[in-house]
């Protein structure tokens, strides 16, 4: 059976069909870390003190934000909007424990009236991650942690609050908050 080649028009065509999906067609979006995990107390440990955390761009590691910036916005082809979250935590017992609760709420402003106080009331959304178990710690140096790709699909509008608490083994926390306009 002899098959005729595609006249050059037809080739040309396709070419140009398959160059402009490539550029325009819907990419995968990258999911970030699954959030998830198991996270244990550790009755035994008497270490005391807060955890100081830092919130930065998330896209690949943590990167430290300049003031007043935020992480990059995603926006993926069906209109939804994401952002990856990094965080850095110090103040850790690393010789002592490998895992880190770390929970990530973004809430309406008007929910947050003073920045360093834990927001209350209502919220928009919430990812929690056990870092140390859904994937190993970024350590950085024997008290510190950097980690990225923590992605939280933006819901609501207007002015939010991305506010990052973490728990250690210990039972002692830490707490950032970043304001950002959607």
């Amino acid at each position: 059976m002899h098959r005729r080649a595609p006249s050059p028009t037809r080739l040309a065509l396709t070419l140009a069909s398959l160059g402009a999906c490539l550029t325009a067609c819907p990419q995968p979006v990258d999911p970030g870390l699954a959030p998830g995990g198991e996270f244990e107390r550790d009755p035994t440990c008497t270490l005391t003190g807060t955890l100081t955390v830092e919130i930065g761009e998330g896209s690949g590691g943590f990167t430290p934000l300049a003031a007043n910036a935020s992480p990059e916005v995603h926006y993926g082809s069906q209109g939804a909007q994401h952002i990856f979250v990094g965080v850095r935590v110090s103040g850790l017992a690393l010789d002592r424990y490998d895992t880190l609760r770390t929970l990530l709420t973004w809430y309406p402003a008007s929910e947050c009236p003073t920045l360093g106080e834990p927001c209350e009331g209502e919220y928009y959304g919430y990812n929690e991650w056990v870092l140390g178990d859904v994937a190993p710690l970024e350590i950085v140096d024997d008290d510190t942690i950097e980690q990225g790709d923590l992605r939280l699909v933006l819901e609501g509008g207007g002015d939010i609050i991305v506010q990052a608490e973490v728990e250690d083994p210990c039972g002692r926390r830490g707490l950032a908050q970043l304001p950002m306009s959607q």
